[in-house]
């Protein structure tokens, strides 16, 4: 289990924050297009060092972890989804000045070489869980080249004809999987750097 204070487990920690927010913008990491709330402008790596920055500051008492509340990561990803639905929420409510304003937070419109590059990048995918076809068929419902953050749980286990918990499960592997994925590419580039 990771500790609270180790700085070695925050930057472990940094990394699997920033691949679930990831997941809750319902995209990957890429250089070409950051993905960012409309309300507050805020990204995936934004929301996990956010929670972290709050988890380790002393001073702050709004994030607190305990032993009983089970693995830090755990509660550090309930925290961090609070928070983008805090966001989307607030959003959405800043947004009722105008029709218009509400359609465009709720479908945000990508350059078309932004959007091309989402459905290579969503194709790349698939195709690395081409083996494992319940994860292949979560992430093609769950990815959109428009960015859109996904479906709730139970309206995949509607969609894929399976149970919520089956949603829930397949996500923890499929998350563990784009983890590993994420790490071999990020690899060659790290060595590219140095």
């Amino acid at each position: 289990m990771l500790s609270p204070t180790s700085e070695t487990d925050a930057g472990e920690l940094l990394q699997r924050l920033t691949l679930y927010a990831y997941g809750l913008f319902g995209c990957f990491p890429q250089a070409a297009a950051e993905p960012v709330l409309r309300a507050s402008g805020k990204g995936p790596e934004d929301l996990a060092m956010d929670v972290l920055t709050r988890h380790f500051d002393p001073t702050d008492t709004r994030v607190r972890w305990e032993p009983s509340r089970g693995p830090v990561l755990s509660y550090l990803k309930t925290v961090l989804w609070h928070d983008f639905l805090d966001l989307k929420r607030g959003g959405l409510h800043r947004s009722t000045t105008g029709a218009d304003d509400l359609d465009a937070l709720a479908a945000p419109q990508l350059r078309p070489d932004v959007r091309l590059e989402r459905t290579q990048q969503r194709e790349r995918v698939l195709a690395q869980l081409g083996d494992e076809p319940e994860l292949r068929s979560l992430a093609a419902q769950q990815l959109d080249p428009d960015g859109w953050p996904g479906y709730t749980n139970q309206e995949l286990a509607a969609r894929l004809a399976i149970t919520v918990s089956e949603v829930e499960n397949r996500k923890k592997r499929l998350l563990r999987r784009l983890l590993k994925i994420w790490r071999q590419q990020a690899a060659p580039a790290a060595l590219a750097k140095s």
